[in-house]
């Protein structure tokens, strides 16, 4: 991961927050995008204190209007992690509470099939077309990896040849979520 140029007055915090996260293993492109751009509204707004005030991260958060309730609770909760780190060496630093005003939720309600449910997705996956081509097979296939296994999307994608014991039905799933590696067992559970 390639860091932005900070050139803010808390320069150093912003540099030293993603330095220190990426050393715990975060990816974190989603923060790094805000901070970049925080760092960017305090250099042009002439911000010169080492720390953050509850008014320039407020404004910050409602500098664009267009912004959707869900794009300012992360941006608060962007601010939220870099005034914590902040306030570690300035003590006062506003740092925002986990509401802020905004709602987080994103309106999404997850779905959990039932056995016939996934069955008739497996069986549209099975109709695709091109007839005869590796796409029907393929699509049904990981549906039902997805769906037997519970890994992520990005999970079973990543998946080799030599990451399948059909023998012990075992997976090999490497480097996840936090660079973490583990095995899966491969249950089988659809009938038909």
């Amino acid at each position: 991961m390639r860091l932005p140029t900070f050139t803010s007055a808390p320069a150093s915090a912003l540099r030293s927050l993603v330095e220190y996260r990426h050393a715990l293993g975060y990816g974190d492109r989603t923060l790094l995008t805000y901070l970049a751009h925080f760092d960017r509204y305090l250099a042009a707004h002439g911000w010169m204190l080492p720390y953050l005030t509850r008014e320039v991260v407020e404004d910050w958060v409602a500098s664009d209007m267009g912004l959707q309730p869900s794009s300012r609770a992360k941006r608060l909760q962007a601010m939220r992690l870099l005034g914590r780190f902040i306030a570690q060496t300035h003590p006062e630093t506003y740092i925002p509470g986990r509401a802020g005003g905004w709602s987080q939720s994103s309106g999404f309600r997850p779905h959990i099939y039932t056995a016939a449910e996934v069955k008739a997705l497996l069986a549209e996956a099975r109709r695709l077309t091109p007839v005869g081509s590796l796409r029907p097979h393929t699509y049904a296939t990981l549906l039902g990896l997805l769906y037997c296994t519970g890994l992520r999307i990005s999970e079973a994608l990543r998946l080799r040849l030599a990451d399948v014991d059909l023998q012990t039905d075992l997976l090999l799933v490497r480097e996840s979520k936090f660079h973490k590696s583990r095995l899966v067992f491969r249950h089988s559970c659809i009938d038909g």
